[in-house]
């Protein structure tokens, strides 16, 4: 988040443009959940585990052959793969430790308000937050971010869409999601906006098949007709461009926007397309990142 010192901010949204921040600097990671694993596995085992399995079977090989009297083996020796195993495990133990409290965190403009963040009513309070940007701007031109941690793993949801969709978790969450995205919707419909907002939704990439957990079950969604796992060459930057996006049926009319399309739609075109209907971008300083 910092560049030259603890206080500059230079990564942080107040310094690109945004002038309210609410949401996690980071992102959901499977690591800020507890009990829903890892996405350093692979890591720990290759930099962690097999070190020290092979640092428990160095000592026990160098402990009987010095039993068997078929090796010298000085004490240090000894002493210092013991001190080594310790390290490495002390490593192992300080990260999962502290990972949680460093990382996932949520903030409100430069102030963490929540460390260790909770899950609990996550989406809600984050729904809640953008609601209450959309009403204070209610009557200048404004720009919402609303980046939603849903249906990235850790999957999660509250109690009032836990276990109900037959889809499991993953289904719970999309739910969920789409229970927000109808709030912010219906802001702007009770505020009579509806008709004078463009609403854009859209997702930065493909599924992550590869996300199962220990049962077996699927968290990283499916690709269905769409191509490549993100983790594959280009797989998240075609997921870029390739998904599809989703608007407003009360879009601006001055926009001159289909409501379907089958072109495809980088992201990158979307800070141009007012420009290129001639529609002067807002030019007051109301910007929110949620």
């Amino acid at each position: 988040m910092h560049c030259d010192n603890k206080r500059d901010f230079c990564h942080h949204p107040l310094s690109h443009g945004f002038d309210y921040f609410h949401g996690l600097p980071l992102t959901n990671l499977r690591d800020c959940k507890a009990g829903a694993g890892s996405v350093f596995t692979s890591a720990i085992r290759l930099l962690v585990l097999v070190p020290l399995q092979v640092t428990a079977v160095s000592l026990v090989t160098l402990a009987a052959l010095k039993c068997l009297g078929l090796l010298q083996v000085p004490r240090l020796v000894f002493l210092c793969l013991l001190l080594l195993a310790a390290a490495i495990l002390g490593v192992l133990l300080g990260f999962l430790h502290y990972f949680r409290p460093l990382n996932c965190f949520v903030m409100t403009n430069h102030n963490v308000t929540q460390q260790p963040m909770s899950y609990d009513n996550l989406t809600q309070r984050l729904t809640a937050d953008a609601a209450r940007f959309i009403r204070r701007n209610a009557e200048t031109p404004f720009l919402l971010v609303l980046s939603y941690l849903q249906v990235h793993t850790a999957l999660f949801s509250s109690k009032d869409f836990a276990k109900k969709s037959k889809h499991h978790a993953y289904g719970d969450a999309v739910e969920e999601m789409d229970w927000s995205v109808g709030q912010i919707m219906s802001v702007l419909e009770e505020l009579g906006l509806a008709n004078n907002t463009l609403v854009y939704f859209t997702s930065d990439q493909g599924a992550h098949v590869e996300e199962v957990t220990a049962t077996g079950e699927i968290h990283g969604g499916s690709n269905g007709i769409y191509k490549d796992p993100q983790h594959l060459n280009l797989g998240a930057t075609r997921g870029r461009f390739r998904w599809h996006f989703l608007q407003s049926e009360r879009s601006p009319p001055e926009l001159g926007l289909d409501l379907a399309t089958e072109h495809t739609l980088p992201l990158e075109d979307l800070p141009g397309t007012p420009r290129q209907k001639a529609v002067s971008p807002p030019t007051a300083s109301n910007h929110d990142t949620n």
